[in-house]
């Protein structure tokens, strides 16, 4: 079977490329302005459940992308989605994957490293540090006063004694409330960063929502809408908000352990996406058919539906809030008895 390569191809394989050389040039910068480690380094590493991310990331992205892209002919109409998924697929993703897999976070008598929000290695000297809190998703601490913020992950094999040695370097400064000496989330990370998660879906559905409604109204400067399509797409965004919905309006005991949650939400995300992609192909149908589509208005469609679906589950959970304000308070996060911060 011979390829048929050609310039499109090459660019593809460039912007691949080039993805994998600025994530090099970005880690390669920022461990070269770390100081060297004292003898009293601590080192930290991620739990295996995260560490493993990176392997996948490293080898399912490319293993997708680069078969495609080698047995699809691409045209010029077909280069916009190709790139983009050259970014994405081939670029991000493996990068994303090493960064995860070298992951190492320090501790010793000078300092803190950990990494900033663009995942560069990064150092903190203690005396610089003014606030440690959560980030916005509460999957990392995030330690403030340096040049710039700097993040450790929370999901880390040797947490209690990370939370120990930051209370050891830094006995004058208050951990977040769910830290404290009484709460077990100083011994389950990883229930940390699962509801973190949603709670940074509640604190940002109005960005999230301002958003998706600029992008779906531009879309509609390219492309008509066809309500069938946008109706199936809706609906997809109506699955979407149903767990994070019922995860905060149920009673906590009532909800589902942390792994079956992901179950949960997996299954949901699952039959979202099955709901996008027949929106997508019944809007390529009423167009003509996908094989006759030029790549910007494929990514027109795609930008247009994936908006119309993230919109609804945005209201959805903005709607909730509204009625139920002290469900979705972040001091509800962990324990309906617990103190605010």
């Amino acid at each position: 079977m011979s390829l048929d390569l050609n310039l499109w191809h090459g660019i593809a394989f460039a912007a691949m490329a080039g993805v994998w050389l600025v994530a090099a040039w970005i880690d390669w910068r920022g461990r070269r302005a770390l100081p060297a480690a004292f003898a009293d380094a601590r080192r930290f590493h991620l739990s295996g459940e995260l560490w493993w991310m990176g392997p996948l990331l490293f080898v399912l992205g490319p293993a997708l992308f680069i078969p495609m892209l080698l047995l699809i002919p691409v045209q010029a109409h077909d280069a916009l989605v190709v790139v983009l998924l050259a970014l994405f697929m081939g670029g991000l993703c493996p990068a994303m994957g090493v960064s995860l897999m070298r992951a190492v976070f320090r501790s010793d008598s000078a300092g803190l490293v950990g990494y900033t929000a663009w995942g560069q290695a990064a150092f903190v000297a203690w005396p610089e540090i003014k606030r440690i809190a959560f980030s916005t998703r509460s999957d990392a601490l995030r330690f403030e006063g340096g040049a710039h913020p700097v993040y450790v992950s929370v999901q880390l094999q040797q947490w209690p004694d990370f939370v120990a040695e930051i209370e050891r370097r830094l006995p004058h400064l208050p951990l977040p409330a769910e830290l404290l000496t009484h709460s077990r989330l100083r011994q389950h990370s990883d229930e940390i960063a699962f509801q973190g998660h949603w709670q940074g879906m509640y604190d940002q559905a109005g960005h999230t929502f301002w958003i998706s409604a600029l992008l779906a109204g531009a879309s509609l400067v390219w492309l008509d809408p066809y309500l069938p399509a946008l109706g199936l797409a809706a609906l997809s965004g109506v699955v979407m908000a149903l767990y994070p919905l019922l995860h905060r309006l149920r009673h906590p005991s009532r909800n589902p352990s942390t792994g079956l949650g992901d179950f949960v939400q997996g299954v949901g995300g699952f039959i979202s996406f099955m709901l996008a992609t027949d929106a997508y192909r019944l809007h390529a149908e009423h167009l003509g058919g996908e094989e006759g589509l030029e790549g910007s208005l494929i990514v027109v469609i795609i930008v247009q539906l994936l908006a119309t679906s993230v919109l609804v589950m945005a209201a959805l959970i903005l709607a909730a809030k509204w009625r139920w304000p002290q469900r979705f308070a972040r001091r509800r996060m962990f324990d309906e008895d617990r103190s605010k911060s």
